[in-house]
């Protein structure tokens, strides 16, 4: 295994560093996040995240495709630090050791950067960006990143208030993609909507009582489809900001979905991928 680094205060320094990254202000001043899990650090790696370091369990590498991974982010200048699970368990924040924990860069993206990733994507047929107002469950922003993504969404943004994307369980909860997905965080509600208004994108709320049903709406070539908190909804300034707030039809007397389901119907009505069918 590349530049191993069997030294015990070495190994302690470095759990103590990363276990510190659980929390959102150490994230922000070290610019580095918790990855766990295989598939999560596939994802990051393709997306050319760079793994600063990573404390590894050698029963991991055993297997040939997660040595395989270890060697990716090694040759990119990871440190490879041997660990036992106890010590890789005290630093992850799931309850059964990954095998490895890794801290990663975190990407710098501008608002900018985003809305310049969108009118790459209308180059290629409709331009959809996802906004997350105020989201704070992460297993649900997660969820919303993930599935955006995969549906051809352009990226996304969210509001002040919402939970930090690159939080463990964020990047658990998108397997991932939120190494991809171009992206930007807390951007004041005012900033965001004007940014997109002088963009030309249509502002579409997921509202339970919107005015238009989904399934007659046609969407425009740039649409913004606004999302809000599983319970409380959209911020009101959001809502009166809209140009249209739309519902999904459902059966008299159902309860609504939850913001993960709701907006996965929306992203698949406006996914730019059903116009190349």
């Amino acid at each position: 295994m590349p530049c191993e680094e069997p030294v015990t205060s070495t190994r302690n320094q470095h759990a103590v560093r990363m276990r510190k990254l659980a929390q959102k202000k150490h994230r922000v001043r070290e610019g580095l996040t918790l990855i766990e899990g295989a598939r999560v650090l596939r994802a990051a790696l393709d997306a050319g995240t760079h793994i600063a370091s990573m404390l590894v369990d050698e029963d991991f590498m055993a297997s040939e495709d997660n040595a395989a991974l270890v060697r990716r982010a090694a040759e990119r200048g990871a440190r490879i630090i041997p660990a036992d699970p106890a010590v890789i368990e005290s630093v992850g924040s799931v309850a059964t050791s990954q095998g490895f924990v890794a801290a990663a860069r975190l990407p710098s993206t501008r608002l900018g950067d985003v809305m310049e990733a969108a009118s790459l994507a209308e180059s290629r047929g409709r331009s959809l960006v996802l906004i997350a107002d105020r989201i704070s469950d992460p297993g649900n922003l997660g969820n919303l990143i993930r599935t955006a993504s995969a549906l051809g969404c352009a990226g996304y943004a969210t509001t002040t208030g919402t939970v930090d994307a690159f939080s463990p369980r964020v990047i658990r909860a998108s397997a991932g993609t939120v190494f991809a997905a171009p992206g930007v965080e807390a951007v004041p509600t005012d900033v965001l909507l004007d940014e997109l208004r002088q963009r030309g994108y249509l502002l579409v709320a997921s509202a339970p009582n919107g005015d238009q049903p989904l399934d007659r709406f046609a969407p425009p070539s740039r649409i913004a489809l606004l999302v809000g908190e599983e319970g409380a909804g959209l911020a009101s300034d959001m809502l009166r900001a809209a140009d249209v707030t739309l519902r999904i039809p459902m059966i008299a007397g159902a309860e609504s979905l939850n913001v993960g389901s709701a907006a996965a119907i929306f992203l698949y009505a406006f996914s730019p991928l059903r116009d190349a069918q």
